[in-house]
């Protein structure tokens, strides 16, 4: 990263903050994957790991993404912000269903109303366009900007409802941290990477930087539940840790961040 400071800052004097996110590494995977974080002279994020991420004007360009930890991966994304402040996304992906990968194509669209965050997504065949199933999500804030429900509902080609997840997160011990990016958007596991990546690179300006102490899942209207608790290591403001354990002991989560050191 060093090697590339210069450069990355296109000669300007700016130099990283303190709490600007230098690496992330997860250690759920059987083999940890880490990436190395680069930012422009805005600060805005411009690679995570080898996938370059471009602005140009109203679009942000995310090349290709593998998340092993997920079993995904992204081919390429766009989005786009619209005159009416709601954004889309087109993206390539790998969805795996029934034990099997495949590849489709995604149309997204997110919008902000209020404290909700809609996000309507249809999943469409590659070849020809053909809708396969479609993915409707809310994301609903407190008036202290942190995240308090998911709700996810899954239909198939013919709009039959075929599962769905609404997530609870409660904050009893007001733990925030300090940094550029919003880490709260890896909490969430019900997330397609595109989704993940809007909130990540805070596109839709709702950013949470509180974390949550305990998240309950309720899946296909009760049938099944688990809830997860929030452990985290801190320096000062700074998140190093994070971990979601379910309450029959399964890492759901586990990630730990290295920062840019001070510059005084």
């Amino acid at each position: 990263m060093t090697l590339g400071l210069f450069a990355l800052f296109d000669g300007c004097e700016k130099q990283p903050e303190y709490n600007w996110v230098k690496r992330i590494t997860d250690y759920k995977p059987e083999v940890k994957q880490y990436w190395e974080l680069e930012y422009d002279n805005r600060g805005r994020l411009t690679k995570l790991g080898n996938t370059p991420i471009c602005y140009d004007g109203d679009e942000v360009k995310v090349g290709s993404l593998e998340w092993n930890s997920r079993n995904e991966k992204l081919s390429y994304a766009t989005y786009r912000k619209m005159d009416d402040g709601i954004y889309t996304c087109l993206s390539e992906c790998f969805v795996n269903e029934d034990s099997t990968s495949r590849n489709m194509l995604k149309e997204t669209t997110f919008c902000s109303s209020g404290d909700t965050i809609h996000v309507l997504a249809y999943y469409k065949d590659v070849e020809n366009g053909q809708v396969l199933k479609e993915v409707s999500s809310k994301y609903v804030y407190d008036d202290r900007r942190r995240l308090t429900d998911v709700m996810n509902c899954y239909l198939d080609a013919q709009g039959n409802e075929t599962w769905a997840c609404h997530s609870y997160y409660t904050y009893d011990s007001n733990i925030v941290y300090d940094a550029n990016l919003d880490l709260s958007a890896l909490v969430v596991d019900c997330d397609a990477l595109d989704v993940s990546l809007y909130f990540l690179l805070g596109l839709g300006g709702n950013e949470s930087f509180a974390l949550p102490n305990y998240i309950r899942h309720c899946v296909n209207h009760g049938v099944a539940t688990y809830q997860g608790e929030g452990l985290y290591r801190m320096t000062g403001d700074l998140l190093n840790k994070l971990e979601v354990v379910s309450d029959d002991l399964k890492l759901k989560a586990r990630y730990e961040f290295e920062y840019y050191p001070s510059s005084e």
